[in-house]
């Protein structure tokens, strides 16, 4: 089979033109996060409310390979995020990073949450999106267990990608003292891993709250005890118009 016609899992791709960033959406996931934004909305959420409801997109809407490099040759793509859901969970994932990296001369971008070690040979950037350090809580939170996800950020810190880490701070629950364990096992492989700490965004179904400005300030300086560059999303943000983001798939 022609690699330009292979299926793959995603079905939404957004445009920032002034950073010249592109975003890749694919469908699906090997956990089942309690609080997973896509449990508000499958498509980017920097988009109008307007433009992100209407029907969920699935397998009748993925995209090939060819039509996702048709969409994005149209555009100046200096850099490519590939997200999800779970882009590790496609099988032809290697063979996309590597037509778009080739095509496009695209630095490209993963957010996994680091339960599958993928090929990151046409990767330039990891991101792994930690949930919790302590396995039980990472059950409850996920369905899978922690220490797998811990030993494959080990293997992205040796594979000479640049690994960067993103957790989500709920109060009562995934708390200072757990958000503290993250960052302390983080140091264990490299106190120079940069992480960035999301303020939880209530989604449907759960009854977590919104962190405090005080408390913000607590969980990133509890992180800071172990790692060099943590950083802070407060969730609180104006969100960008359409001017700023545009949906081409």
């Amino acid at each position: 089979m022609n690699t330009k016609d292979i299926k793959t899992r995603a079905y939404h791709i957004t445009y920032f033109p002034k950073a010249q960033v592109a975003c890749l959406y694919f469908y699906g996931c090997n956990f089942r996060c309690r609080g997973c934004i896509r449990r508000r909305c499958n498509f980017d959420i920097h988009l109008p409310p307007s433009k992100q409801n209407g029907a969920d997109r699935r397998k009748k809407a993925f995209l090939t390979q060819s039509q996702i490099l048709s969409t994005l040759s149209k555009e100046k793509v200096k850099k490519l995020i590939f997200m999800g859901g779970e882009p590790t969970i496609d099988s032809n994932l290697a063979l996309l990073a590597r037509e778009l990296k080739g095509k496009l001369n695209t630095r490209n971008a993963l957010l996994t949450n680091g339960y599958i070690m993928p090929d990151v040979a046409f990767f330039d950037e990891v991101c792994v999106g930690i949930k919790a350090r302590s396995p039980r809580l990472h059950r409850d939170y996920t369905g899978k267990d922690s220490e797998r996800v811990f030993a494959n950020i080990k293997k992205f810190a040796k594979s000479g990608v640049s690994l960067r880490a993103e957790c989500v701070f709920i109060p009562e629950y995934i708390g200072v003292k757990e958000i503290g364990r993250i960052a302390r096992a983080l140091s264990r492989t490299d106190a120079d891993i940069p992480l960035r700490i999301d303020a939880y965004i209530p989604v449907p179904g759960e009854k977590w709250r919104r962190p405090q400005k005080k408390e913000m300030k607590e969980v990133v300086d509890q992180a800071k005890k172990y790692l060099k560059e943590v950083s802070f999303l407060d969730g609180k943000s104006k969100r960008r118009g359409s001017d700023s983001v545009r949906a081409l798939v």
